[in-house]
This record gives C-alpha cells, structure tokens and sequence, in this order.
C-alpha cells in the first residue's frame, strides 16, 4: 500500500467515525424543553390518537410550532413542557405550573 492510499483510508475511517458521534449526539443528547398553553380546538383525532400541533415557546421565548400525539385528550388550558429532540422529535410531555417555568417563558403567556 501506497501512503497515499493508506492517508485517504485513515481519513475516510476519521470522517465515518466523527458522522456516526454526531448522528448518535443529535438523536440522544441534543434536546431541549419546550412550553405551551393546551387548546382543544388545534388537535386531529387519528388511529385512536390526538395530534396537537401547538406555539411552544423555550427557556428564552423563542417561538417553535410543534406536534405531538397522545392517547386522551388534555385539559383545555393547561400549560404543558415537551422534552424535544431534534431528530425524535417529542419524546415526553407533562403538564407544568405557571410559576414552574422560565421567567421569559411565562412572558409569552401573560
């Protein structure tokens, strides 16, 4: 073997290995809470599910549309946090306290 080939093997093998860290960081460890107000009236009922397709809004107020499916639907206005991931997408969901979120957060619902 040739250096040259031996160099672009030792590269291939490096940029194979740090796509698969990153796939694996972006499915399991890249996430972030999100939170909203619930309204019965943005949800589909399908396949014996709810799809709500809410406004959430993170830790500094940043607005971001995303959906879910549970198996009941929720109480009308409840405030919910979403644990999101990037590539799962919701990955758990429960209902919160007003005060029990972020300072921005709440600014979003008042």
């Amino acid at each position: 073997m040739s250096v040259k080939n031996v160099v672009l093997c030792s590269l291939s093998v490096v940029i194979f290995v740090i796509i698969c860290v990153l796939i694996y960081y972006m499915a399991f460890y890249d996430n972030k809470d999100y939170y909203s107000v619930i309204d019965n009236s943005k949800y589909v009922f399908k396949d014996k599910n709810y799809r709500y397709t809410l406004e959430f809004y993170d830790d500094n107020g940043n607005l971001r549309e995303i959906s879910f499916d549970t198996v009941r639907e929720l109480k009308a206005g409840a405030y919910i946090k979403v644990n999101y991931m990037r590539l799962r997408g919701v990955t758990s969901w429960e209902e919160v306290q007003f005060q029990d979120m972020p300072v921005k957060t709440r600014e979003q619902f008042e």
